[in-house]
């Protein structure tokens, strides 16, 4: 599974809009990251559609030295396996 970014062209608000929204209802910290979504044609939009399943693995690469973050999709009900540390 391949992630796409988000493009601030491909938005439908504009980062500032997206930021005041969300801190009405939520402190948000330095260093917080906002999910905004994925941009049209990925996933459901594809024929056949394509979603997430259990045993995908995504990667989500930060910038700036700061490395990429790896998540594992676990379908709910499936145990889980200890975490490595």
């Amino acid at each position: 599974m391949h992630l796409l970014v988000t493009l601030r062209s491909d938005q439908i608000f504009n980062i500032r809009r997206i930021i005041a929204h969300l801190s009405q209802g939520t402190t948000l910290e330095p260093g917080s990251i906002i999910l905004t979504g994925t941009p049209h044609g990925v996933g459901f939009a594809k024929r056949p559609p394509v979603y997430l399943k259990h045993g995908d693995r995504v990667h989500t690469y930060l910038g700036a030295g700061i490395g990429t973050l790896v998540n594992d999709v676990i379908e709910e009900g499936t145990p889980r396996a200890k975490p490595k540390l």
